[in-house]
């Protein structure tokens, strides 16, 4: 359970808050087997932190997972004929009865046959979390609207299996299973990999926004103040450090706290640009702590730099000129993206006409 612990006591939190339903997702690129695994090892997680947790809908009622699936209710799946087979969908009238606390649901994109409650199963889950009953649900990331870099699931031939982005966007945590997977064997093939495009649009997704909740993710005995600790990241472009000061300006007056503008130089003996001097010097104006690192690399020291000092959130900016680094995962925003878990990391999009 360690991979999941500190995403289970998130959701916990969030469940803690009221009792309108809150959806946690677990998004993948591997075999639905993966999936419903990782569901079942956070539904026991929670269930052994005394949520009331029933399996609504998992392929073969989740008994392929073995001992994972003991110990957990499962309710009986609505069986339907279709084309003269029998489907299982979920009961969603049987799980509006039921009540629990959290509801499990596997393959969100799912359509479900005539004579369903709802074309859809993402719809059920809608009718679920207006009923005050928090989800936690999985879905292919190749399924999922609007997200870039990636090929449907099933090619373009099979349109139907599609989560719209106007359901997987709100999702209030999303899990990323290709990043909690253990590493497997000596010589086993390594988990799907994610494009830079993709990542880069999940995270902006599952990072809260940076003005609201002051204590929201803080690990237990952190003081308020170090979880409000925000770092931005200057880039070398003294036009473009000026536009990011700009464009956080309103954001750091909401979020108080001290705060920390940051530019990363190869050497001392090289210095700074005078333009860029000036845009130190407004931070320093705005409030700011200005800090000047040294590495030719710049993510080290700023990974470095952000430990050391109670750093929460992380902020910089992206150009269009950066646009093929960040398909090529070699951007500073991709990097600590893959690099810096530990953080919220917020892109603004400093590009403007001509840029």
């Amino acid at each position: 359970m360690t991979p999941f612990r500190d995403k289970a006591e998130g959701f916990i939190r969030l469940l803690e808050q009221g009792q309108r339903g809150r959806l946690q997702l677990c998004l993948g690129l591997g075999p639905p087997a993966g999936q419903a695994q990782a569901l079942l090892e956070l539904a026991r997680y929670l269930q052994r932190r005394g949520l009331e947790v029933v399996l609504a809908y998992l392929e073969n009622g989740g008994t392929g997972q073995g001992p994972l699936g003991q110990g957990l209710e499962r309710l009986p799946h609505r069986r339907l004929e279709y084309r003269g087979l029998a489907v299982e969908e979920m009961d969603l009238p049987a799980v509006l009865r039921r009540r629990p606390r959290v509801a499990v649901v596997q393959d969100l994109a799912h359509r479900n046959v005539p004579g369903a409650t709802h074309q859809a199963r993402h719809q059920d889950v809608e009718a679920l979390l207006a009923a005050g009953i928090s989800v936690l649900a999985s879905a292919d990331l190749r399924q999922l609207e609007g997200l870039p870099g990636l090929a449907p699931a099933g090619g373009p031939e099979s349109p139907r299996q599609v989560l719209p982005a106007s359901f997987w966007r709100r999702a209030d945590q999303i899990i990323l299973l290709e990043e909690t997977a253990p590493a497997g064997p000596p010589g086993a093939p390594p988990p799907p990999h994610l494009p830079a495009q993709a990542l880069l649009a999940l995270r902006q997704v599952m990072q809260p926004p940076l003005a609201q909740g002051q204590t929201q993710g803080m690990a237990p005995g952190q003081a308020p103040g170090a979880c409000r600790r925000l770092m931005v990241c200057l880039p070398p472009q003294p036009a473009l450090a000026r536009r990011l000061l700009a464009g956080v300006e309103e954001v750091i007056s909401r979020q108080g706290g001290s705060w920390f503008a940051v530019h990363v130089s190869p050497s001392q003996g090289r210095g700074h640009l005078p333009a860029l001097n000036q845009a130190c010097q407004e931070a320093s104006r705005r409030g700011a702590e200005v800090v000047r690192l040294e590495g030719r690399d710049p993510l080290r020291p700023l990974l470095d730099f952000a430990s050391a000092h109670g750093v929460r959130h992380i902020v910089l900016g992206r150009s269009r000129g950066a646009a093929w680094k960040g398909l090529l995962g070699l951007s500073l925003a991709f990097r600590l993206l893959r690099h810096g878990a530990d953080f919220d990391l917020h892109i603004l999009d400093l590009a403007e006409d001509g840029t």
